[in-house]
């Protein structure tokens, strides 16, 4: 037990929808109509959790990807991890997703803005139609890669990687806040002894 809790703790603050964005390999709009087909994991009473759904729109996508011809994709999300957001509803969602090494399944995480669609505000949507926009650009504007060169990506991104990204993105958020709120207990505390003095 003493071992458990630090190990699958999920530590992160949750990003907004930009930030989602630039931390996702993959972003889109899909319909889950198949949820909470369990598997069993690698540890007895934790099961890995399957759903499958139809990609109705994609803002961040490479097209390489066998999910994106087919429209369908698998969602993956494991009881063991408690970062891994659970798809056990049918309906819309937004999805911010990474790839998982081992089964080239989806699975996206609590720490990004991954919600039900009908909760997107209008703002949202808007902040979402411009990542699309600058992400499309960006990729098309990349630097032409010279014909005898070979560039090796690998997309087989890192679970543990992703969830520690995530992670230090929210310890640096605390960090922030912490200093702000020391900063702030120094100027009040020195605010009171200036008062005080001059009482004296």
């Amino acid at each position: 037990m003493l071992w458990s809790i630090p190990a699958f703790a999920c530590k992160c603050n949750h990003q907004d929808i930009e930030s989602s964005f630039k931390s996702a390999d993959f972003v889109f709009v899909a319909n889950i109509y198949s949820t909470v087909n369990e598997f069993p994991g690698l540890q007895q009473n934790n099961p890995i959790l399957l759903s499958r759904a139809k990609i109705v729109k994609s803002y961040k996508s490479p097209s390489e990807f066998s999910f994106y011809q087919t429209k369908e994709v698998t969602l993956l999300s494991s009881s063991l991890d408690t970062c891994d957001y659970p798809f056990v509803a049918h309906g819309k969602y937004l999805i911010f997703g990474f790839l998982d090494s081992d089964s080239e399944f989806v699975y996206s995480s609590h720490c990004l803005s991954t919600k039900v669609f009908s909760e997107l505000s209008t703002a949202e949507l808007a902040t979402l139609s411009r990542l699309a926009t600058e992400y499309k650009n960006a990729s098309q504007n990349s630097t032409q890669v010279d014909e005898n060169l070979v560039e090796i990506v690998d997309w087989n991104s890192n679970r543990k990687m992703n969830t520690l990204l995530l992670e230090n993105k929210g310890l640096i958020m605390e960090n922030k806040i912490l200093k702000y709120s020391l900063i702030l207990i120094t100027v009040l505390g020195l605010i009171a002894l200036f008062l005080t003095m001059r009482k004296k």
